[in-house]
């Protein structure tokens, strides 16, 4: 009894999730359905059902339902999710993403990257498209990467694509094109990654004293951030000024 009870409070929440009237809070709904999912398995298919039933024309909810059965191992039940999906709305970006990560999983890079180009071209203006394709492709073609990147600039007007694009470039070792991307930048956004690599794309030029001074700036804002310690324990011996490295690497 106590079972069922869960499971029809489940449901509720998962066909009643709204932040108003008109917008449905989709990720609360995904999430929801996934927790479903692991708990009670036989009985995610009939919640499924309902919950498509309630939401025949939104996308949205089968590509959620869709990646909850990818994460739970089952393929074909998501690509049933997906396909409708697509029905509804051809370009409907998210669902190419998700074949995407499908694809990915199964360790096929080339169809990944297909697939993440076709959901920069079915909606040119969501950001998730371009940065896998890029994750992807970055390790072995720099060069697509980047005129990836570069096109999201156009469709993607407002995210920091330039830190993207200098991430990739620390990547493949491009650290003087790196590097200059980096000291382009306000440093009030730059994450603790960002200024570690700044620092290091300085350190690997053989500017020591600059990439101290980025470090020390960094280590303000993050002192617990192991690679900025290891960066000032670099540069200081690199300076000579070993005491104060020392004092560094015992961090």
């Amino acid at each position: 009894m106590k079972k069922i009870r869960y499971i029809i409070l489940l449901v509720v929440l998962v066909t009643n999730i709204s932040t108003t009237r008109a917008q449905v809070n989709y990720k609360a709904m995904e999430q929801a359905f996934t927790m479903i999912l692991h708990k009670y398995p036989f009985q995610a298919d009939s919640v499924a059902y309902r919950m498509v039933k309630k939401y025949q024309k939104q996308p949205t909810v089968y590509v959620g339902i869709a990646r909850a059965y990818f994460r739970n191992q089952s393929k074909s039940k998501a690509e049933k999710y997906i396909a409708v999906a697509l029905h509804i709305d051809t370009l409907f970006a998210p669902a190419y993403v998700l074949k995407g990560d499908m694809a990915l999983f199964a360790r096929d890079t080339t169809k990944a990257a297909e697939w993440y180009k076709t959901a920069v071209k079915a909606n040119p203006h969501e950001s998730s498209g371009y940065l896998k394709y890029v994750e992807v492709v970055a390790p072995t073609n720099t060069l697509a990467a980047i005129a990836m990147l570069d096109s999201m600039k156009i469709g993607c007007p407002d995210y920091p694509v330039n830190l993207a694009q200098a991430a990739v470039l620390y990547s493949s070792g491009n650290f003087a094109k790196a590097s200059d991307i980096y000291s382009s930048m306000n440093k009030n956004i730059l994450s603790e990654d960002d200024i570690a690599k700044y620092a290091a794309s300085l350190y690997f030029q053989q500017q020591f004293q600059n990439s101290l001074n980025i470090t020390y700036e960094g280590l303000a804002r993050f002192p617990k951030c192991m690679p900025l310690n290891r960066m000032a324990f670099y540069n200081l011996a690199e300076l000579k000024n070993y005491k104060e490295s020392m004092a560094y690497g015992e961090k």
